[in-house]
Order: C-alpha cells, then sequence, then structure tokens
C-alpha cells in the first residue's frame, strides 16, 4: 500500500526535477543563445510570410515553433517556452512507453528524450518548431494507441500518420515506432509491420537548422555574453544622447 502511494510521487518529482534542470540551465548559464535565435528567427506577421511554410512537409510546427521564438527576447521567456515544450514531450514520451514497458523504463525512457532534445536546443540554428513536432508526433502515437483494434484502428491510424507528417515533417517516425510497437506487443505483427514500412514514405529530412545531436558550446555563450551586453550598453548610450565617439560639433556664428 506505501509503495503504491510513493510511486506518483516519485514520478512527479522526478519529472519536476528534471524540467527544473532544464529551465534553471537555459536561464542562467545559457540565456544569450536563446537572445541570438530569436534575432535569427524573425517571425513576418503577414499573409504572405506564412503561407511560405506551407510550401514543405512539416512547415505547420515550424510556423507555430518560429512564432514562440519571439518570446525568446524577453527575460525568462525563452527558458520557459522551452521547459514547456520539453515537459509536453516527456509526458507524451511516457505516456506512450507506460503501456509497452512498465512505469520504471517508461521514465528512464521519457528522461532520456527530455535531455537528448534539450541538448539540441543548446545549437545555434535549432528551430523551437522542431521539439514541438516531437511532442505531436508522440502525441498523435498516443491517441492512436488509445483506440480499440480492428480494421478501423488501422484506416485511422494510417490516416493520422499522413496527417502528423504533413503537420510535423521527418518527426512522425515516433508516431509510426510506438504505434508499431504497440501492434507488435498485441501480437498484430502484420499491422506492426505495416506501420513500419510507411517509414519508407517518410520525409526524413530533418527540419531547418536541425541536426540529430546537438550539446552546449560554453565558449560561444561566453562570445554571444558580451556581444550583447557591449550592444546593450552602446544602445542606452545612444537612448541617453552620448556620442562618445564623435566630438560635439561647433557650429560658427553667423555673420
Amino acid at each position: 500500500m506505501i509503495k503504491a502511494k510513493w510511486h506518483p510521487r516519485l514520478e512527479w518529482a522526478g519529472g519536476t526535477a528534471v524540467l527544473l534542470v532544464c529551465f534553471l540551465f537555459f536561464q542562467c548559464f545559457y540565456p544569450y543563445h536563446l537572445f541570438h535565435r530569436e534575432q535569427l528567427q524573425p517571425f513576418l506577421f503577414s499573409e504572405e510570410h506564412v503561407w511560405i511554410y506551407f510550401d514543405h512537409v512539416g512547415g505547420f510546427a515550424l510556423l507555430v515553433g518560429d512564432f514562440l521564438t519571439q518570446a525568446f527576447c524577453l527575460t525568462g521567456g525563452g527558458p520557459t517556452v522551452v521547459t514547456l515544450l520539453l515537459a509536453w514531450l516527456g509526458v507524451a514520451v511516457y505516456a506512450c512507453l507506460r503501456p509497452l514497458t512498465g512505469r520504471g523504463w517508461a521514465i528512464l525512457g521519457a528522461a532520456a528524450v527530455v535531455v537528448w532534445e534539450a541538448g539540441r536546443q543548446c545549437l545555434p540554428l535549432y528551430p523551437t518548431g522542431g521539439t514541438l513536432a516531437l511532442a505531436a508526433s508522440a502525441s498523435f502515437a498516443w491517441l492512436m494507441n488509445r483506440l480499440c483494434g480492428g480494421a478501423v484502428h488501422v484506416i485511422l491510424t494510417a490516416a493520422s500518420l499522413l496527417v502528423c507528417a504533413l503537420l510535423c515533417g521527418y518527426a512522425v517516425w515516433l508516431t509510426a515506432l510506438f504505434v508499431a510497437w504497440r501492434e507488435w506487443k498485441e501480437r498484430r505483427l502484420r499491422t506492426a509491420l505495416l506501420f513500419l514500412s510507411t517509414w519508407v514514405f517518410m520525409p526524413l529530412q530533418p527540419l531547418r537548422g536541425e541536426k540529430w545531436w546537438g550539446k552546449p558550446d560554453f565558449d560561444a555563450e561566453r562570445r554571444l555574453a558580451k556581444t550583447w551586453k557591449h550592444s546593450r550598453c552602446a544602445t542606452e548610450r545612444l537612448s541617453d544622447g552620448e556620442t562618445a565617439a564623435f566630438p560635439p560639433v561647433e557650429h560658427e556664428p553667423e555673420r
């Protein structure tokens, strides 16, 4: 009885601790990287600019991600957005893994995915839509695994894979993996192979500026910190009317 009560508490405590570490890392040790990403990924509120996103697969994830990136210019905005997206990803992966592997392995798997994705968030050109696409794909997989079996399940799952591929791009591999895993566990081997075979037709090209692995670059963070502080000081001097670089111009009196 005591063991059953402690398990949910350990899940919440462990998940909260991982997310708190991610927030503090990006807030205290890696904030200028997020400021820099906001400057490199501008978002224009125009109809023509929005429709450009839908010219390629996964454009919806990039659209929403670039919109959220505009909050990175605010103090604490970038770490908050990144942490919330990582929380969504961790919960979705845990919900997919728990019926397949059990509670313990599901916690470890979700934590590993969150740490892996947090490392990719340290890349200078990594799109925020990358994390959004993975979280949405895992949510699609959880929803499809909640449906009952049969022909209707196969048709709805195939349709959801198509929709997920159009909205999230290459991240649909995560949906196909979890769905096929569930079919294999239920001893429906034919449908499991069918869903795995869809990998041949999936867009395996990562989203814009995305790589499969990333890690913090503290040397680049220090350079960005110096550049950011220098530009901020220069902006404050100009706003105060200081012209240290140029001497005041003396006008000759009119004759």
